[in-house]
Parts: structure tokens; sequence; C-alpha cells
């Protein structure tokens, strides 16, 4: 019986004991695409594979699509849509439920004047309205965690992924996008599209500031986020502030965790080791927000928030549902 949703994993089950190992925990898991270039190679190494597990066990996985990055060496007038009608294949005939958009836009993709295309530009537009007037939810990673901008800091929650992944460390990069101009592109889609679902991922790239976080809450009714690969960053705050804070807005928070596992050509040794850290991983956070017991999260110790399981069954369950309808 499934008493929780993962609402933001990469999870690439390759055989059956994935599964089993995903029922055994009472999950379900919305797998999610990232849309990384413009002829589509994402397809068959993501959504192909998301497709045939949610065909073959849609009691256990669900998936959210993407769309190609623009290719600006050929005409973008009908950029929007063929991506439109990609999207529509993917929710008619993939089962598809949603769509997300990448921190790519913003961060890495650029026009060939060298300015770089943001995720609220006007070629984006029609989706952006397509996917509104279809009630689709839109999942945006915009941006990175402010640790992105600043010095890297070891025994910090995001030293290892800057200090072995420096092409994303914009800390001393002045010719990249600020984290404030980010979140102010991004926030202009959520105003400019009031009736789109639209989900924060990462806590919305806010998590150094849990106010912030209410900030844009409170702005915007159309908008919820997820609590994926933010887990490390919570520890960082006051706990009994944490709570608060998923008690007051526990109608728009969304568990997630954001594991990705299955990359590569899997050999049996590769696929028992990633359902041991994959297992690992949702048990320690299941564990955070459901008990009051010490745990070991990553090199972290810390202590549950032991939600009530009013909220509980909202922030891994029932809020899910209501954000992605699909599920």
């Amino acid at each position: 019986m499934i008493s929780r949703i993962d609402a933001h994993i990469h999870y690439k089950a390759r055989v059956h004991e994935d599964t089993q190992m995903i029922r055994d925990l009472g999950l379900k898991l919305l797998c999610i695409c990232t849309g990384v270039d413009p002829v589509g190679n994402w397809r068959k190494q993501q959504a192909d594979i998301y497709i045939k597990n949610v065909r073959e066990f849609p009691d256990v996985y669900a998936w959210v699509t993407a769309y190609n990055t623009p290719d600006f060496k050929i005409s973008d007038s009908d950029y929007a849509d063929r991506c439109i009608a990609n999207l529509q294949r993917d929710m008619e005939q993939g089962g598809a439920i949603g769509c997300k958009i990448w921190k790519g836009y913003g961060m890495e993709v650029k026009y060939p004047d060298g300015r770089f295309l943001m995720p609220d530009d006007a070629i984006f537009h029609p989706i952006y309205a397509w996917l509104e007037k279809n009630r689709i939810p839109l999942l945006a990673h915009i941006a990175e965690p402010m640790a992105c901008w600043r010095p890297l800091e070891p025994g910090k929650p995001h030293y290892g992924y800057y200090s072995q992944n420096p092409q994303w460390h914009m800390y001393n990069k002045p010719d990249f996008p600020s984290h404030e101009t980010l979140m102010r592109h991004r926030d202009n889609i959520i105003a400019k599209f009031p009736k789109l679902p639209f989900i924060g991922a990462h806590l919305g790239s806010l998590e150094y500031d849990l106010d912030e976080c209410a900030k844009r809450l409170d702005a915007f009714p159309n908008l919820a986020m997820d609590t994926s690969a933010r887990l490390s960053d919570l520890l960082f705050h006051d706990q009994a502030k944490v709570k608060a804070f998923i008690e007051k807005y526990q109608d728009r928070l969304l568990w997630g965790t954001d594991v990705g596992l299955g990359y590569g050509t899997p050999t049996p040794e590769s696929l028992q080791k990633d359902r041991n850290y994959c297992h690992e991983m949702l048990t320690a956070e299941i564990a955070y927000y459901t008990t009051d017991k010490p745990l070991k999260y990553g090199p972290w110790e810390t202590v549950g928030l032991c939600l009530s399981e009013k909220v509980q069954r909202k922030l891994m369950y029932e809020n899910a549902r209501k954000w992605y309808p699909g599920l």
C-alpha cells in the first residue's frame, strides 16, 4: 500500500528488485526529466525509461517530462509549437503528469550574441500559456542554492557538489547572473501566469532563508515548493523554525529527495549499490520528518522533526496528489 510519494526523484529502475524495494517502502516515485539539449537526446536517456516503468508499474512510478533547449543555429520561429506538440504527446500517449524547466536557463544556455537565455524569455511564453490553459504543473529548477555564489565551505551541504563540478560554482564569476537576478526572472513567470500550478524545486532555490521562502509563498498563491535535495540545508536552520515553517505552509510543500540513480550501463554490482544507497537515503528522509529520534543524514547528525500525522500526510502524500493531479 502506498503511504508516501517522493515527488522529486530521478530513479531509473532497471530490474524487478528495484521496484520491489520501492514497494516494500510503501512509496510511489515521481521521476523527473531534465531536457538539456536541443535535439532530444535526453529522451532516450530519461523519458523512454520512465515511460516504460510507468506503463509496467503505474502503482509505483509516475513521471514529469521536459522540452528541448532552443537551437539558435536554426530558425526558432516554430520552437514553441514543436515543444507544445511534444508535451501534448507525452501527456496523452506517455502518461506524463507535469513539465520541468531546468537551471540551464539563466546559467548555461545563451543566445548567439552571448546573452543568457532567461527562464522568463518570451520564447517560452507560449509553452507556459499552454501549460496554464491545460492546468499542467510546471516544476522549475531555476538558479542554484545560495552556496553556488559563495566561497566553498568544507563541511557545508553543497561543498561536495561544487568542489567536483566547478562549472556550476558561480563564486567570482561576475559574467554570470546573480542569484537575485535569477529569482527575479523566476518570479516573473509565476506572476505572469497566475493560474499555472508552479512548483519551485529545491525549496525554490531559497533554502538559505526560510523567510524568503515564506515571502514567495505568501505572494504567489499558485506556488508550491518541494524539499528535494535540501534536507541537508534544513539541518543548518533552527529546527523549531523549520518545523513551524512546514506546519504553517503544510498545504504548499511537497516532500522529494532528488535521489538520482540508474545512470550509465548497469551491472549487478552497480544495481545493488544503487538500491542500498536509495534505501538509505529514503529511510533517513522519512525518519527526519516522522520521528523524534537522533539520526544521521550523510555526514551530519540531527534529530527528527516528528511532524504530526496530519502534516506528515500532507507533506509526504496529499500535496503531491494535489499539485500533480495525475498522481
